[in-house]
């Protein structure tokens, strides 16, 4: 069994509150987790935790084998993983055709640099090969969710974190 994620007692605090909290996960690479919780409840902040955006106040956490609170193994881990998160992060000021251009100019140091074709392969795939000439601010909000998802995928990350994702997207996948 080869785990993507492994966490014990992972907890965030801010001042006195607990904003987060993953006692004991054992996600086997090739799986779907999905977390179910009300608003508010810390999914975006586990998710900041597990990519090595934000610390934890306590435990452990291995991400694709690697050690997320050690500084060079978190540097690789964020060379293999893909994130679209909340608030999606998008350009608006660049055309759809740009954001995969952007999203694979930053990943200098991943193992495979993401191809022209690929990035129009996968805007093809998500049915925004004929609005690639918008902005992104002239997008609708599930056209933007779909154009994040392209920038997420362009490097081919090992794993993938969507927080908020797709209405549906996950109980339609699950198995």
């Amino acid at each position: 069994m080869t785990l993507a994620i492994e966490t014990h007692r992972l907890t965030r605090y801010f001042d006195d509150f607990l904003r987060s909290t993953a006692s004991i996960w054992r996600v086997e690479r090739g799986h779907l987790l999905r977390l179910p919780r009300a608003h508010g409840a810390g999914k975006s902040t586990t998710i900041k935790m597990l990519t090595g955006l934000l610390a934890p106040s306590d435990g452990e956490m291995l991400v694709l084998g690697k050690n997320v609170l050690d500084s060079k193994q978190a540097l690789e881990v964020k060379q293999r993983v893909g994130v679209i998160p909340e608030d999606l992060a998008l350009f608006d000021n660049l055309t759809a055709r740009e954001i995969p251009d952007v999203s694979s100019a930053a990943c200098t140091s991943c193992p495979e640099t993401p191809s022209a074709a690929g990035s129009n392969e996968l805007l093809e795939l998500l049915g925004l090969e004929g609005e690639e000439k918008k902005l992104t601010l002239e997008y609708s909000h599930g056209m933007k969710k779909k154009l994040a998802l392209a920038a997420a995928l362009l490097p081919n990350p090992d794993l993938l974190f969507l927080d908020e994702p797709f209405e549906g997207w996950t109980q339609s996948r699950r198995g």
